[in-house]
């Protein structure tokens, strides 16, 4: 964003970049999760608005090539609402028809204790935003939960989403079903090195802390005064 206002025209010393804090959602049933079972269900999960923007219909179609390439049976978790659930619907009643790999359920938005306990039992959050998101804050909130995500590598996610850190970034030119598939089975392609973007999503999003978004609040109004 702050290059957005560059572009058009504001001076680079009145356009200060101060990130939002992250708040934890709490769950009651936080559980551990582990990639090495092969026969288990692969846990993703979708939190958004849906919309054209959001791509959930790019993930929908990214299910089947993710059970394909991983060999194991994937469950998507679709959380929230908007004008393309019906079509989004629609798609995952195709998919499910051709593949019996993938179940796809959908849930409207949740209480903040319930979408702490989907961070919880999810195995990796999936951003496939097309448009360019300015941050997106679920990403690093699933962070605290110690959730790696995969994601397309558009607008500031990648602020958030440092590839092979905390998740996996995938092309963007174009935002293919192939592409994102990639990124997501790359997350979990073995136990070790899901357990690094496991804690690389813990450190990362720490990072978004309340302190360190007040100290640079007041670093830039101690120069306004």
């Amino acid at each position: 964003m702050r290059r957005e206002y560059l572009k058009h025209g504001f001076d680079s010393s009145s356009v200060h970049l101060v990130r939002l804090p992250i708040t934890e959602h709490k769950s009651l049933t936080p559980s551990s999760r582990s990639a090495s079972d092969r026969s288990r269900q692969l846990k993703l999960l979708f939190a958004g608005r849906m919309v054209f923007e959001k791509g959930g219909d790019i993930l929908i179609r990214a299910t089947t090539q993710v059970a394909s390439s991983l060999g194991r049976p994937v469950l998507l978790d679709l959380v929230g609402e908007g004008p393309d659930l019906v079509a989004w619907r629609k798609l995952a009643d195709n998919v499910m028809r051709q593949n019996s790999s993938v179940k796809i359920i959908f849930r409207p938005w949740l209480e903040s204790p319930d979408l702490a306990a989907a961070f919880d039992g999810a195995d990796l959050l999936v951003v496939p935003s097309v448009w360019p998101e300015p941050f997106g804050l679920t990403g690093p909130e699933a962070g605290l939960h110690s959730l790696p995500s995969a994601a397309f590598a558009v607008g500031g996610i990648p602020e958030w989403l440092h590839e092979g850190v905390n998740g996996h970034l995938a092309g963007a030119h174009p935002c293919t079903s192939d592409n994102l598939a990639a990124a997501i089975a790359e997350c979990l392609r073995d136990e070790s090195h899901y357990t690094h973007l496991r804690e690389g999503a813990t450190k990362v999003a720490s990072q978004f802390n309340v302190n360190t978004h007040v100290s640079r609040l007041l670093e830039i109004l101690s120069f306004a005064v």
